[in-house]
């Protein structure tokens, strides 16, 4: 899926993402967690981990490019 939002990656976008944990029916195990991501409206990719750590930080990167991150908001799903 994300060769069809390359025409997007050279110009301001949007990105949503959203993590939450699905949890099991075991209570012992630890969640699963579905990382969903968008780009301008668009699904980029969605992704399962089972093992998460540092869940409270929070850091983005930019690989082999430059990028500007603006109005960053983090708020509860509704």
């Amino acid at each position: 899926a994300l060769k069809d939002i390359d025409d997007a990656l050279d110009k301001p976008f949007k990105l949503e993402l959203i993590v939450r944990p699905v949890r099991h029916n075991d209570k012992e195990r630890d969640p699963v967690w579905i990382i969903d991501a968008n780009i301008d409206d668009r699904m980029a990719m969605v992704h399962k981990r089972v093992e998460m750590r540092n869940i409270g930080n929070l850091s983005f990167f930019a690989s082999k490019g430059k990028v500007r991150f603006e109005n960053i908001e983090i708020r509860p799903l509704k």
